[in-house]
Order: structure tokens, then sequence, then C-alpha cells
């Protein structure tokens, strides 16, 4: 699959306001009218994941996270860009915990989005997680854009989204 252009991102994203999308991609550098690199791609996406909490997690905690596990998301997308087999990528999976903290697979330590330090462990068990598996992230906003390029096998295979989630997105 070719690259990925911002105008086709924001399309295929179905919980981000498109203010906000526009900020964040200024964010991440002068707007250009070619592909996005992978890892913008990814973050814009990830962006969109938080968007669909609902306010679980405020715009300054979902933009420190996004900074602290820089390095992590880095990985995460230096997985092959041309496989669509999720079953051959690890996952790399973020993990929200309680409200305030956050993991991420490949980091031994949590970090408190709302004190914004890290902690070798917590002071209780979390009762609450929820989850984003970036692999499967970027597989789906891959699919999802190769279908609005109009792509018969994305087609076929939205029936792994699940129940619920809009056509375009």
């Amino acid at each position: 699959m070719t690259g990925i252009y911002p105008t086709e991102l924001q399309r295929v994203l179905t919980f981000l306001p498109r203010g906000r999308f526009q900020f964040l991609l200024k964010k991440l550098g002068p707007p250009k009218p070619i592909p996005l690199e992978p890892k913008a791609v990814l973050v814009l996406t990830l962006y969109d994941w938080f968007a669909h909490l609902g306010g679980y997690i405020s715009d300054d905690q979902q933009q420190r996270v996004v900074a602290q596990f820089d390095a992590e998301l880095g990985k995460a997308v230096s997985l092959p860009q041309d496989r669509d087999d999720m079953r051959l990528l690890p996952a790399v999976v973020l993990t929200l915990s309680d409200g305030r903290y956050a993991a991420v697979t490949g980091r031994e330590h949590w970090y408190d989005y709302e004190q914004d330090e890290d902690r070798m462990m917590l002071l209780m068990p979390s009762v609450t997680h929820i989850s984003c598996d970036l692999t499967a992230l970027q597989l789906r906003v891959r699919r999802r854009v190769q279908e609005l390029r109009g792509g018969k096998d994305a087609a076929a295979d939205r029936r792994h989204d699940p129940p619920g989630r809009p056509a375009n997105g």
C-alpha cells in the first residue's frame, strides 16, 4: 500500500473532530500534500482512539502519553508496512489503567499521566484497564484507506470491524 495522505486519514478517522485533527497535524510538522510518515499516521489514529473514549483521558493527558511513549510508538511503526496478516505481527499494546496510569508493551514501568512521572510499580492494583492494540489499529486504518481508494479486498474484510462502526470509519 502506498503512503496515506492527510486528507485520506481525516476521512477514515471517525471520532477525532476536524479541528482537533488539523491542530494535531500541524503539531506534527508543516502540512504538506505528500503521504504522512507511518508514525504520524499511528499518532493521529491513536488520538482518534482516545477521542472514542469520550473524555476518559483529557487532551493534555493524551499529549503527555503520546510524548512519553514516543520511542515505543516508533517501534510499533517499524513493523512491516506491507503485511496485512495480523497473525504474523507482534502486538504492541497501550493500556490505560484507572484513568491515571499508562503502560505499553516493551516498557517495564508505568507512566502516571496525572502526575507526569514514571512509576516502577503502582501503589495499589488497578481495577479498570482499557487497552489499544496499536498493531491492529494500524492495520485497520490501512484497510480503511484502501477501501476508501476502492480496494476490493479491504471491503470484503470489513466483517472484522466491531458492530456499529460507521461505514466510512
